[in-house]
């Protein structure tokens, strides 16, 4: 984790600095969540993600790295079939 510091303007914003921009390909108009918890001074910004495009993104690739396993070989494993409800025309 890298910390960069930055200022607060008169109307109370704060320029994330270009290099930061960059790394996380924000662009204007990309919402970010701020946590913040005043007691111990502290502000955490996150960029605001689809949760559910997250977790097709992490099955993905922990599919593709073959760390989990289709349906179908669940199945297999168990030995039941799939009514997948398509008929033959």
């Amino acid at each position: 984790m890298a910390t960069v510091s930055v200022k607060l303007d008169s109307k109370g914003r704060l320029v994330v600095p270009k290099e930061v921009r960059e790394a996380f390909g924000a662009q204007e108009g990309d919402v970010f969540y701020l946590d913040y918890d005043v007691f111990e001074g502290l502000l955490v910004f996150a960029a605001a993600t689809n949760p559910l495009l997250r977790l097709v993104e992490e099955g993905r690739a922990e599919y593709q790295a073959g760390l989990t396993k289709s349906i179908d070989e669940v199945a297999a494993e168990m030995g039941v079939s799939i009514d997948r409800g398509v008929t033959a025309r």
